[in-house]
């Protein structure tokens, strides 16, 4: 007997799936394991949380939320462990006050109650968003749900104190954490906390007395330690210190330079144009096979695109998407803004396709911003790949980044020139659900595309979404639309858009039109056009009524032919002219319609009678 999943193996695979990044294959088999399953293993909460947590690492908060939606329509409820997930997403992005409704769902809906880890995300989330008072106001709720805060709490109040420049608050925190109780103490977080939040002051004196303190209550510093004191003296521009540190604790083996410890020297070079002492600190990893990680690559590539030295950059640039250095682990998660010199240099010089390689890699690492976005998308515009600008504007879209008029101007037109209308009326409409208000040229000519490409639905629904935007119509578009649409054979459609045409002060040419239908032995459809001109009291030449009583006639739409007919008597328009009536009444005998026969014969004009009869006898 073969191997029966459970619900823990769906989970595990759930997990490998995520962790791997093959997201979309996870969603499905989300969605299909009570179908695989045959029922035995039921969605639950943690099958969400895990797709939920995977989607975030890749920087997909819509796709999060979307999926918590979806949870609860299933009535699959929520634990703490997805609200902490949520919670963690949202603060990640800014969205304080939606972090702050969902807090309250969590209390209020679901009955949920928080644990110390929900308040420790909570805290560091708002106090991350400069928002310190509102972290403290979760840290006195605490007691409420009888949490208990830890050290992580302290340390996450007393950094979001020291971002803020508050660090003398800070330390009478860490002061008062024993008095809280006997078991809580600072450790090396705290104090590294602490000596950060001085450096980043440039009070380095205060630094080094909270780091001798540090020692004093025999806490040994560690790597991140010595980092952040290297970093502070560095950007105080006192590297004689930090040769003497370096000097003391390599001796002592207390301390081993890192990639950190690298980086940060090499920064302090750059800042101060010392470009050469960079690029020699860079030589010294190699020498001594200090792993190297993406800041490594972009102080450097940053520095010589500022100098104006492209070709090391972009050796540099090379070296860095061949390695895949941005996708590893090690180190700080990269800054798209670091490498946005490069893609625009890159972008500038037709190289579009190699900056998008590393920017997919930052993409798949869940780090990018929209300026990078818009460099990229616009390379692909200049170099005429615009369907690969236009998936980068989609993916943008996706990450709720908002792209500016320029970068969907610049796709539309560009789309349009490669012949791609359908492509350019979905940039339109995503443009317009960001709020940009394109101008009435850019619909006219997404418009003629479609219609010269016999797009017939699109360019419809386009001339609707004309007509709600007060966008105003082009009288020979309009007319070319109906002639697509009828000639589609989508007259249903056809009607109800010269229907909303008229509806909103626009017209077409009537008789165009009406000379196209007969020309495609349409008669019925241009029998109901020429009664909607007379509705609208639209003036046609009374030869087209006679053409078209003639053809319908000849189809045996009789009826049909009498009605327009008498609508035209019923408008009381002249019919002196209409030489077809002498046909109606013959094809009204026939059918055995000799009322109508009789109604049509009294309003034969008599010249008329007197020409069929002198022509009769002629014949004779």
């Amino acid at each position: 007997m073969g191997f029966s999943h459970n619900d823990q193996s769906y989970f595990m695979m759930l997990e490998i799936l995520g962790r791997n990044r093959n997201l979309n294959a996870a969603r499905n088999l989300l969605f299909s394991i009570e179908k695989k399953s045959n029922g035995s293993v039921k969605l639950e909460d943690r099958f969400f949380n895990s797709l939920i947590r995977n989607y975030s690492r890749v920087g997909l908060f819509q796709e999060s939320i979307k999926l918590f939606a979806t949870m609860k329509t299933l009535g699959v409820s929520p634990s703490a462990i997805t609200f902490n997930n949520l919670l963690s997403i949202l603060l990640k992005r800014g969205r304080t006050k939606m972090a702050l409704h969902l807090y309250d769902e969590m209390l209020s809906t679901y009955g949920v109650t928080p644990d110390t880890y929900t308040f420790n995300i909570l805290i560091r989330g708002f106090c991350m968003n400069s928002m310190v008072d509102e972290g403290f106001r979760f840290f006195k709720d605490m007691s409420r749900f009888k949490c208990e805060p830890d050290v992580i709490t302290y340390n996450t109040l007393v950094d979001g104190l020291c971002r803020e420049g508050r660090v003398n608050i800070a330390r009478n925190v860490v002061k008062g954490m024993s008095k809280k109780t006997r078991d809580l103490n600072p450790n090396v977080v705290t104090y590294t906390t602490l000596i950060r939040g001085y450096c980043m002051k440039q009070e380095i004196d205060e630094a080094l007395l909270v780091f001798k303190e540090m020692c004093t209550r025999g806490l040994k510093p560690n790597e991140i330690t010595y980092n952040t004191l290297i970093k502070g003296l560095c950007e105080a521009e006192k590297l004689d210190a930090v040769k003497e540190i370096l000097e003391d604790t390599m001796t002592s083996g207390e301390f081993t330079p890192d990639t950190c410890t690298f980086n940060t020297l090499m920064h302090a070079h750059c800042n101060s144009g010392k470009l050469d002492e960079a690029l020699r600190v860079f030589e010294k990893m190699s020498e001594l096979q200090v792993p190297k990680d993406s800041a490594t690559y972009s102080v450097l590539i940053r520095s010589l695109c500022q100098q104006g030295n492209y070709d090391r950059a972009e050796e540099l640039f090379d070296e860095l998407a061949e390695k895949e250095i941005v996708l590893g682990d090690a180190g700080c998660r990269p800054l798209v803004a670091a490498y946005n010199p490069m893609f625009e240099y890159l972008c500038r010089n037709g190289k579009t396709k190699k900056a998008e390689v590393v920017f997919r890699q930052l993409m798949r690492r869940g780090t990018q911003d929209p300026p990078s976005y818009k460099t990229m998308i616009m390379g692909h515009c200049k170099e005429g790949t615009f369907a690969a600008g236009y998936d980068l504007l989609v993916l943008m879209l996706r990450r709720d980044f908002l792209p500016d008029a320029e970068i969907y101007e610049s796709l539309i037109d560009g789309l349009l020139i490669k012949d791609k209308p359908l492509l350019a009326l979905q940039t339109l409409e995503k443009m317009l659900k960001s709020s940009h208000m394109p101008k009435s040229s850019v619909y006219h000519s997404i418009l003629a595309e479609l219609l010269k490409q016999g797009c017939a639905r699109e360019a419809a629904s386009l001339v609707k979404l004309m007509l709600e935007q007060k966008i105003r119509q082009n009288i020979n578009l309009s007319t070319l639309l109906m002639e697509l649409l009828f000639g589609s054979g989508q007259a249903d459609k056809a009607f109800e858009v010269v229907r909303m045409l008229y509806e909103n002060g626009y017209s077409i040419k009537m008789e165009e039109l009406a000379e196209f239908l007969f020309r495609k032995m349409k008669f019925l459809d241009a029998c109901k056009m020429l009664q909607f001109s007379l509705e609208k009291n639209q003036r046609v030449d009374i030869g087209l009524f006679d053409t078209v009583i003639v053809g319908l006639c000849k189809i045996k739409k009789v009826l049909e032919a009498f009605r327009l007919y008498y609508e035209l008597v019923e408008k009381g328009v002249d019919l002196q002219k209409l030489g077809s009536l002498d046909d109606l009444r013959g094809a009204l005998e026939v059918a055995g319609r000799s009322a109508e026969a009789e109604f049509v014969s009294k309003r034969i004009p008599k010249q008329q009678q007197l020409e069929k009869s002198a022509h009769g006898k002629s014949k004779t």
